[in-house]
């Protein structure tokens, strides 16, 4: 009777070590999908900010080439 005692405490305390393993992958789990979310809203600002950078280029480089700058002629 002891030795079934024995194994029924071995087997509690192995469920109790995988409930913990459970509830620490769950806490990863939502870290990374924490982390997924701030680099997908990075990378959207990153986007929306070469674009404004490229457009800007794009009219410097009009205006250099003697075009009108968007919205206005050349003076001359």
């Amino acid at each position: 009777m002891a030795a079934i005692e024995a194994e029924v405490s071995r087997i509690r305390s192995a469920l109790g070590r995988i409930r913990t393993i459970n509830t620490k992958a769950t806490s990863i789990r939502t870290g990374a999908d924490a982390i997924t979310n701030e680099a997908t809203e990075l990378k959207r600002e990153i986007s929306e900010s070469l674009s404004v950078i490229e457009e800007a280029l794009r009219t410097v480089q009009g205006t250099e080439a003697g075009e009108p700058a968007a919205g206005g002629a050349i003076d001359g």
